[in-house]
């Protein structure tokens, strides 16, 4: 590539050179609930000189016990650094949701609301309730010891024909309430007739 003289452009192109070199050689990764934030270059080597000194504490036990606090004064200054970054860049966002998910995560209030989980059975993901469902009773009736009288059977395979024979158009079960049934009873409308009455 051709040198420029224009340090704007020599400036992007150091950049993606960094970040080319970058996902080559180490790749994306998203910091997890349990990442580290305050696990600075200071804090490793504190703790690493610490854990040095650690192997040999009979010999160097005062060495040993002021490494402890420094290794434990970096590791506090560490985290209190790390809390006013978070919070200093929630505030300063022009977006509230980030510094509401902080408070929410303080408060102890789950990331999102009952996220519906898939499954992976054979190959197909199940999203459904019904098809998961399903799936956990027919795992459970593959595994589960109970045994069945022969009565049992019948009954079991008569009451699964009745369920196949009800169509859920033409059964009256499953017909639509109508006004006059919804109020029918209805101790609001009992109240009036007793009051009309009276």
């Amino acid at each position: 590539m051709k040198p420029t003289s224009d340090l704007k452009k020599r400036a992007e192109r150091f950049n993606k050179i960094l970040i080319d070199a970058g996902l080559a050689h180490v790749g994306k990764t998203k910091p997890g609930k349990r990442t580290k934030r305050w696990m600075t270059p200071t804090v490793r080597g504190a703790i690493r000189k610490r854990n040095k000194l650690r192997r040999d504490v009979k010999a160097r036990r005062k060495e040993w016990l002021e490494a402890c606090r420094e290794a434990t004064d970096a590791i506090n200054d560490a985290k209190k650094q790390s809390w006013r970054d978070l919070l200093e860049d929630a505030i300063n966002a022009n977006n509230d949701t980030k510094l509401w998910k902080i408070i929410k995560d303080l408060n102890g209030a789950p990331e999102s609301n009952s996220p519906n989980e898939v499954i992976i059975h054979k190959g197909k993901i199940i999203s459904s309730n019904k098809k998961k469902a399903d799936l956990f009773v027919d795992h459970y009736a593959s595994v589960s010891k109970l045994k069945f009288e022969k009565e049992e059977r019948d009954e079991n395979r008569e009451m699964k024909k009745r369920v196949a024979a009800l169509k859920p158009s033409g059964h009256p079960s499953s017909a639509p309430f109508t006004m006059a049934e919804l109020n029918e009873g209805d101790p609001e409308d009992e109240r009036k007739g007793c009051s009309r009455a009276g």
